[in-house]
């Protein structure tokens, strides 16, 4: 009997026979069975691209970091969002350093060949200009004879070192693509009249001419141009939290809750067509 005790008190202190709810019992979607800690979601993504990753008064936000959040809810589990650098979050993914990659990462042939990758929003390309210089562009071959400013190693520069500067030198009118680092600096070009355009991430060029009135830069055009899906990256060992993410998206979807933050980021639901196309080769 007293050993019975024992094995009753211990178990009670271990959380046994705690009265306190167990929050993964009671998520609405079944956490993954395996995860890098116990308990906590661990996503990595880049902290320097607002308005999806980034860090203002020392707290992470962005759409990543709210959808996340959401994500990590139904699940029942705390969110340990990881700062790592672009480059290195699939590699860091597939070395078991995370239990996925939330960062708007393009669905692409090259990485759905090395990783999982479950859709959840749609991107597409802008153009950020000046507001008083008569430049007013909608399309892309509207950029040719121009200074085009893009962020090194995104989409929007290979696109304009390869397509389109190809188009526009057919057309006898070549132009002049300048790559930089980040957004910070691409914008500043195009506001000091070094550059008449800024080509990237439409909800990038939405934020910045959002948050720096004082530049009086607009975007020209409404609507995305080059739509992409972007997708959640998995290990392709980790079924489990494949599963779980799909169904956390269903739930966010059906609630509305995902539309509503789709929409507040300038985003839209990825077109299953478009993924389909993305997985099979190059888009554009």
């Amino acid at each position: 009997m007293w050993l019975s005790a024992v094995v009753l008190l211990f178990v009670t202190a271990c959380g046994g026979g705690s009265s306190v709810p167990d929050a993964a019992a009671e998520a609405e979607v079944k956490p993954p069975g395996t995860l890098v800690k116990p308990g906590t979601l661990t996503v990595a993504a880049d902290f320097q691209g607002p308005p999806f990753d980034y860090v203002e008064n020392g707290k992470q936000r962005g759409f990543d970091v709210e959808f996340d959040k959401a994500v990590a809810e139904l699940m029942g589990l705390r969110l340990n969002a990881v700062d790592a650098r672009f480059a290195s979050l699939v590699p860091g993914l597939e070395a078991g350093r995370y239990d996925a990659v939330v960062s708007v990462l393009y669905i692409t042939q090259e990485r759905a060949k090395v990783i999982d990758l479950v859709p959840y929003a749609q991107t597409g390309s802008g153009f950020l200009v000046r507001n008083n210089n008569g430049f007013q562009p909608k399309a892309a071959e509207e950029l040719c004879g121009r200074k085009v400013a893009v962020l090194a190693g995104g989409f929007e520069e290979r696109m304009a070192t390869g397509k389109l500067t190809a188009d526009c030198r057919g057309k006898g009118q070549p132009l002049e693509v300048k790559s930089f680092p980040s957004d910070v600096e691409a914008t500043k070009d195009v506001a000091d009249g070094r550059a008449d355009v800024f080509f990237t991430n439409h909800s990038i060029v939405l934020y910045r001419a959002e948050k720096l009135p004082e530049l009086n830069l607009v975007v020209s055009n409404p609507a995305p141009l080059f739509p992409v899906p972007a997708g959640i990256g998995v290990r392709k060992d980790r079924p489990e939290v494949k599963r779980a993410f799909e169904e956390a998206i269903a739930k966010l979807r059906a609630s509305g809750e995902l539309r509503t933050l789709l929409n507040k980021y300038g985003l839209q639901e990825p077109d299953q067509e478009l993924v389909s196309r993305a997985l099979a080769g190059p888009l554009y």
